[in-house]
């Protein structure tokens, strides 16, 4: 339900955690090309990460040309429009659009009030911009003596601020900013708590006077006042016909930001002018993608922005990030190659020739002091708490696995510190421990992380496999063709079941659910770039661990 607290406490005062998402009803025109209206408003809203709903007022037919025709609502539905939303849903913020007659501006009035909602952004729809009358004149005084006195924002452009005055003609028409500031304060004087006077249909010279030609036209002012503070929000003036539903995109942008406040997340929330500001920025940068991104134009007039030009979502769901990262088809045709190896299957019938995996730990024992270089250098590089401790808590690991693998080479194989300490990297050695190092130093804790995940997690599954069918025989797919490959696996007698047993222990187990928990915590939060850098590094690691088990099953020989 609305709450019935202060405008200027909804800005500034704590309260309990949000147990709904921010919600903003818009009770506004429908337009059948998609570019203005509610549809522009559900588009910005949701962009914003704020539940949208509707309350259609009107249904125009209309598309980059213009409007063509009206079917207005009648009142009744959308009274019941407005009470089933606000009765169910509930509503932090109502955003209003075309409001077609004076019974329905009567009834918007009524609602705001009957339901306590205080916060409202309300845009005086009137006129196309093909110039079709959206509002009759009767209605604009039902507008100003019902709406205005309750409306927290009003949202006029230049023209519609006119109007509202009774001084519709062109020649009324401000020249100058202090003219346009004048303008704005005098719209205000009629009711509403804030106004915004949108710039767009009055754009500036650099000397902040009415351009007179397309060329002179290089800046917009949005003028916000209260009637004693006034605020300028300048941005640069975007040559361009993809103007289509300019006006409502900002007006429920700032209703979105108004309905993400969330003063239990802070005791200096945003005041309204950082919100408007904020506003102004995406719909700036919403002219700017469309007029950089040809693909994004929508028909053979005015063209839409881009409203969903900030619109990205994560290809995998929470926690998904690694399933994911394995079903792509790269990694799918590579993660067979990787932990049905060869080497591994050697490694499960005991038949591994010794001399290849003693190879293979003195080269591992080389990759882990590395791996762990790389891993304190992301811990550095990390900036926050969790990510710092999950890269403390995964150099602990390594640091464990170095004691454990030392001795293991002791106890099983007669190598000494000094034997591991005082061998030379291989080419694949090198080549792994450059790539980890090299993320470590130049790409973000989340990517470095996505490098080290397949071996850790690889060999999990490695031993997985050899475990479960210990003393049978095992029929996997081959990683070389479409044939089945018959690995007997033996646990008795096998040289090389205390290392399956290492990487099966419950401890082993316990750190790799750890740095996939963290790592599935970081991909939640990345960007696209990012998130496609990290699907690369696990790709390309998936690609070195083959490599690895590659150049150990030759035993080093080129």
């Amino acid at each position: 339900m609305a709450t019935t607290a202060p405008p200027e406490q909804q800005l500034t005062t704590s309260a309990s955690p949000r147990s709904h998402p921010p919600r903003v009803l818009t009770i506004a025109g429908s337009d059948s090309s998609g570019g203005a209206g509610i549809e522009a408003d559900l588009k910005v809203l949701t962009v914003h990460k704020v539940y949208g709903s509707t309350a259609i007022t009107a249904l125009t037919a209309q598309n980059t040309h213009g409007v063509s025709a009206v079917h207005v609502v009648p009142v009744e539905h959308v009274e019941r429009c407005i009470d089933a939303v606000v009765e169910d849903v509930g509503v932090d913020v109502v955003k209003t659009g075309m409001l077609p007659n004076a019974k329905i501006i009567e009834l918007v009035a009524r609602k705001i009030q009957q339901h306590g909602i205080t916060m409202t952004v309300i845009d005086p729809v009137m006129i196309s911009t093909s110039g079709h009358d959206l509002i009759p004149a009767s209605a604009i005084d039902t507008l100003i003596n019902t709406l205005l006195p309750q409306t927290y924002l009003l949202t006029p452009n230049v023209p519609e601020a006119l109007r509202l005055l009774g001084t519709p003609d062109t020649d009324s028409q401000p020249h100058t900013l202090e003219g346009l500031e004048q303008l704005a304060k005098s719209v205000q004087g009629l009711g509403p708590r804030w106004v915004l006077l949108k710039g767009g249909h009055a754009p500036l010279t650099k000397g902040l006077t009415t351009a007179q030609t397309e060329e002179e036209r290089e800046v917009v002012v949005d003028i916000l006042t209260n009637g004693k503070e006034v605020h300028l929000f300048r941005t640069p003036y975007v040559k361009t016909s993809n103007t289509h539903g300019t006006g409502c995109s900002l007006a429920s942008a700032i209703a979105a930001n108004l309905a993400l406040i969330s003063p239990s997340t802070s005791t200096s929330p945003p005041s309204l002018p950082e919100v408007v500001e904020k506003a102004t920025k995406y719909i700036y940068t919403s002219l700017m993608s469309s007029l950089a991104n040809p693909s994004t134009r929508i028909g053979t007039g005015n063209s839409p922005i881009d409203h969903t030009h900030g619109l990205y979502t994560l290809p995998y769901h929470p926690s998904g990030f690694v399933d994911y990262c394995l079903a792509l088809p790269a990694v799918e045709k590579l993660w067979p190659k990787y932990i049905y190896h060869p080497f591994v299957r050697g490694i499960a019938s005991g038949s591994l020739p010794i001399e290849s995996f003693r190879h293979y730990l003195i080269q591992d024992y080389l990759f882990l002091v590395q791996s762990l270089r790389a891993v304190k250098m992301a811990g550095f590089k990390s900036r926050t708490l969790s990510e710092i401790k999950a890269f403390d808590v995964m150099a602990k690991g390594y640091y464990d696995e170095l004691e454990l693998h030392t001795a293991y080479c002791r106890d099983y194989f007669g190598l000494t510190l000094q034997d591991l300490e005082g061998a030379k990297e291989t080419m694949a050695t090198t080549a792994y421990t450059r790539f980890v190092l090299d993320l470590a130093a130049g790409s973000t804790p989340f990517v470095m992380q996505c490098a080290m995940m397949p071996c850790i997690y690889g060999y999990g599954r490695c031993v997985a496999w050899i475990k479960q069918h210990a003393g049978g025989v095992f029929k996997i797919p081959s990683p070389e063709g479409s044939t089945s490959v018959e690995v007997e696996v033996y646990e008795r007698g096998n040289p090389y079941w205390a290392w399956v047993e290492k990487y099966s222990a419950p401890e082993y187990d316990t750190a790799v659910r750890e740095c996939r928990e963290e790592l599935e915590r970081m991909a939640v939060g990345v960007g696209r770039a990012e998130m496609e850098q990290g699907v690369a590094a696990f790709e390309r690691a998936v690609e070195m661990e083959v490599g690895f088990w590659e150049e150990g099953l030759r035993g080093g020989a080129m």
